[in-house]
């Protein structure tokens, strides 16, 4: 091989290894700052929205989204969106999670990973094809989002304009963002769970003053009575 071939070979590497740690720096980044923003305290959507901001711009070719579960209903409600057009999460507001009802509501029903290639053609997708391709989506992979003990607080999706198969890095970065989301979900779980016992013990505390108030009134009573 000639000399100026080699160097040439060398330089491609090089630039592609450049590309490559550019790109894993930025994601380091985008997670750094979702957990920054976790520990600063600040509110569940806003740091979802900020996950699938950073997710955007590791991969600009992607839409991504939220959904959170409200168990009670069994259904999915968006909670970050990303660059989705607004018309279509308006639209999924409120779906019921089950076998076949998207990729989402199969994902967050069966408690898997669910990759579907090709909107147009998946029997998944059959309910809702005409509102995703109106859309302009065409491939759609939904990881569960599962904390502690199993419980499911939603999905995270990455969406595609083109149908399309993921490989391995993209199955590693869902799987990430996902185990992410489950970190901001479970972080927010807690803190309310804190707020909800400094309440309770608030109230607690009242109620035996007012009950202090009260014993200590019938004894003022009984003693004047003498």
């Amino acid at each position: 091989m000639r000399l100026d071939k080699v160097l040439m070979s060398n330089e491609s590497h090089l630039e592609q290894d450049l590309d490559h740690w550019k790109l894993v720096s930025r994601l380091e980044s985008g997670r750094a700052e979702v957990l920054h923003s976790v520990a600063h305290g600040d509110e569940l959507a806003s740091i979802l929205n900020l996950l699938c901001e950073k997710a955007e711009e590791y991969n600009p070719e992607m839409m991504c989204s939220v959904l959170r579960l409200n168990e009670e209903t069994s259904t999915l409600h968006p909670i970050a969106s990303g660059s989705l057009p607004e018309d279509y999460c308006a639209a999924i507001d409120g779906v019921t999670i089950g076998q076949g009802v998207g990729s989402c509501g199969t994902a967050a029903f069966q408690k898997q990973r669910v990759v579907v290639d090709d909107i147009n053609t998946h029997p998944y997708w059959a309910q809702y094809k005409g509102l995703a391709l109106g859309a302009g989506l065409q491939a759609c992979w939904s990881e569960p989002i599962i904390g502690s003990k199993e419980k499911v607080f939603g999905t995270f999706a990455m969406y595609y304009t083109q149908p399309r198969t993921p490989t391995t890095d993209d199955i590693a970065f869902i799987e990430t963002n996902a185990n992410l989301a489950s970190i901001v979900f479970e972080n927010n779980q807690n803190q309310q769970r804190l707020i909800d016992a400094n309440t309770l013990l608030s109230q607690t505390n009242d109620e035996r003053n007012n009950q202090q108030k009260i014993h200590n009134k019938e004894l003022s009573l009984i003693r004047n009575r003498r």
